[in-house]
């Protein structure tokens, strides 16, 4: 059987049990990070897209930021 269990002890002497993240849920916390940063982008793109060239400058600037 898999275990997702990973048993850690602390300076302390303190075991303590963690519940590692399994593929499902990793997937599914990328696409909603995805998603958020999607939406971030296309919404500042058109925003910044009446400023021409200097809009799509600080554009760059945001994306290089957000990732």
């Amino acid at each position: 059987m898999l275990d997702t269990y990973q048993t850690l002890e602390t300076p302390e002497s303190i075991d303590l049990e963690l519940h590692l993240a399994g593929p499902v849920v990793r997937i599914l916390a990328f696409a909603i990070d995805f998603g958020i940063r999607a939406i971030i982008q296309v919404i500042a793109a058109i925003g910044l897209s009446t400023l021409d060239q200097i809009g799509t400058a600080i554009w760059f600037l945001l994306i290089f930021s957000i990732e």
